[in-house]
């Protein structure tokens, strides 16, 4: 067999675009994984908002004046996008934060006590889970904003993760 060099050249081009693809469906995946791990960490952080919603209309109902707290839920519950959610829950944790300051002697025992302690139990794992969610989040975008990922991003329309 006689090798030409339009022979070698397209052995070549083959080989690179080849080696191209691969690089290619490399970065794609690692950039996939790291989107699924961050959707997930959201999808942990909005199962603890919503165990601390449905925890919270008890508490409401036994102490009184909740009215912020009240407010801020149903707005973080019709909230049509993550950003406006974490917006809500984060005036609502405030509000909260500040009822059960006020009301501090009215849930210093019984039942009282006991949904208090659940809440800053939830409050405590939503910090956790803020955090999982934001260290998932700046890794994705780290690897998203990296210029030899920058083709890869806009082709496959890899979205901006918002951190909270």
């Amino acid at each position: 067999m006689i090798v030409t060099p339009i022979g070698i050249i397209l052995l070549c081009v083959v080989v690179l675009l080849f080696i191209a693809a691969f690089a290619t469906i490399r970065m794609f995946n690692k950039l996939t994984i790291k989107k699924i791990v961050s959707e997930g960490k959201y999808v942990d952080l909005d199962e603890a908002f919503i165990r601390r919603y449905e925890a919270l209309p008890e508490l409401l109902e036994l102490v009184g004046g909740g009215e912020a707290v009240a407010a801020e839920r149903e707005a973080a519950i019709n909230s049509a996008t993550a950003e406006e959610r974490v917006g809500h829950d984060k005036l609502m944790a405030a509000a909260l934060k500040r009822l059960l300051a006020e009301k501090a002697e009215s849930l210093s025992s019984g039942r009282g006590a006991e949904l208090a302690d659940n809440l800053y139990a939830l409050e405590a794992e939503i910090a956790q889970k803020y955090a999982a969610y934001n260290a998932a989040a700046k890794e994705y975008e780290n690897l998203r904003k990296k210029p030899i990922m920058k083709p890869v991003v806009k082709f496959f329309s890899f979205e901006e993760k918002p951190l909270f």
